[in-house]
């Protein structure tokens, strides 16, 4: 994983970490990932999230809906929900809206779909960040 520095500032919007993650390991149709995008605002001026818009229906954002005090560091979270989607490789994203530009954050990786003769293991949450929080 990438160090906890300012990758990519986007007018005093910084990525702590990398903007796409690639999942590790295959994951079960049925499973969802939760990745955690880490951000911060390093420019003197506050700013807000007005809106977070996701790549798809199997795709759901968490973000503050409160003001982005300079100095802050906070996350953007993404929730891949496999159940209803048939890409075996997928990569989804999350596009924030603010008032000093658009960011996106995106989540790659593979997906097993079994036959129904497969016997497989019951649907799992899996983790995954873009960085270590500082």
């Amino acid at each position: 994983m990438v160090s906890a520095t300012a990758q990519d500032t986007h007018s005093g919007l910084a990525v702590l970490g990398t903007d796409t993650i690639h999942f590790p390991e295959t994951i079960l149709k049925g499973d969802t990932i939760m990745a955690v995008f880490h951000i911060a605002n390093h420019s003197n001026s506050p700013f807000k999230i007005y809106q977070v818009y996701a790549s798809c229906q199997c795709t759901a954002p968490q973000y503050a809906h409160d003001t982005f005090q300079p100095g802050r560091v906070d996350s953007v979270v993404m929730f891949f929900h496999s159940k209803n989607t048939t890409e075996t490789n997928f990569e989804k994203y999350v596009l924030l809206l603010t008032p000093i530009g658009e960011k996106a954050f995106f989540l790659k990786g593979t997906m097993y779909i079994p036959s129904a003769l497969d016997k497989t293991r019951q649907p799992k949450m899996h983790h995954i960040s873009n960085s270590t929080k500082p």
